[in-house]
């Protein structure tokens, strides 16, 4: 049973090198459909802005245990991105967690 309350992590990573995440924002499931921003305010790493990352995978989980790592069951969808080419995407959120 799925609950409005759950948390829905929006994460932004280096696909060559995706731990830790670039930048990270969170939103609830009852908030979906939404539009998302994530920008250099968002990064995790002081020094490590979304700005210097020619390409990104863009990734949405929602997670039922609240915690940004996956677990099975999960929801997610994830797409690569090339902000300079395209700054704003359309993510489903189609695939399950093993």
């Amino acid at each position: 049973a799925m609950t409005h309350d759950v948390s829905v992590f929006v994460i932004a990573r280096d696909p060559a090198a995706p731990s830790p995440p670039i930048a990270v924002t969170r939103r609830m499931l009852s908030e979906l459909p939404a539009v998302v921003s994530l920008g250099d305010a968002q990064s995790m790493v002081e020094g490590r802005d979304l700005s210097m990352f020619p390409e990104i995978e863009l990734l949405a989980r929602v997670s039922l245990s609240g915690s940004p790592a996956a677990a099975s069951g999960d929801w997610f969808g994830s797409l690569i991105v090339r902000p300079a080419e395209n700054n704003s995407v359309f993510l489903t959120i189609d695939q399950q967690v093993p």
